[in-house]
């Protein structure tokens, strides 16, 4: 699994207030720099 997919899939599945693919406008963010997901 490459950065770029585990990103989407951590950006779909993070729940947030109980919603998925809410971030919580800003609470949580989630940034790739190569091969490192933050």
């Amino acid at each position: 699994m490459d950065a770029a997919n585990f990103e989407q899939f951590l950006q779909e599945r993070i729940k947030v207030n109980g919603k998925s693919g809410n971030l919580g406008g800003g609470v949580v963010s989630i940034e790739r720099s190569k091969s490192k997901l933050t």
